[in-house]
């Protein structure tokens, strides 16, 4: 799951058994991410259930953790939660974000929560119809 812990930011190893632990919890529509944010190009130090972006261990940070890097929201706030973002086959995930910082307020990482509720969605449409056809 990691390459040369050695090269992690200091303060990211602690995240490093949290990223195992919601993976577990959650199940394999939930992807985890652990971004280490020293250098973009190469940001994911640790990732469980991939298949759901197709990143691995060293893929690039996403446009949209880049956005939200631009746009300094996490300089107000410790996360961002439920908001939308896109999985490699199209469907739609709900995702959450942890800003992990450094002692000075300056972001070294995150820890991102991506989960494909699509599954969900269509049995909701299935009761959904069911439900209709018996009132």
């Amino acid at each position: 799951m990691l390459e040369g812990e050695d090269d992690l930011h200091k303060l990211l190893s602690i995240y490093l058994p949290i990223v195992d632990f919601i993976a577990d919890c959650m199940g394999e529509n939930t992807e985890v991410v652990l971004h280490d944010l020293t250098d973009w190009h190469k940001s994911v130090v640790a990732i469980r259930n991939g298949h759901i972006s197709g990143r691995e261990v060293g893929s690039p940070i996403t446009d949209l953790s880049l956005s939200i890097l631009k746009t300094a929201s996490f300089e107000q706030l410790p996360y961002m939660v439920n908001y939308q973002g896109v999985a490699r086959n199209g469907h739609n995930l709900k995702s959450s974000t942890y800003f992990i910082k450094d002692d000075k307020g300056v972001m070294v990482g995150m820890l991102c929560i991506n989960t494909d509720y699509h599954a969900l969605t269509e049995a909701h449409a299935q009761l959904s119809s069911l439900i209709s056809t018996l009132g």
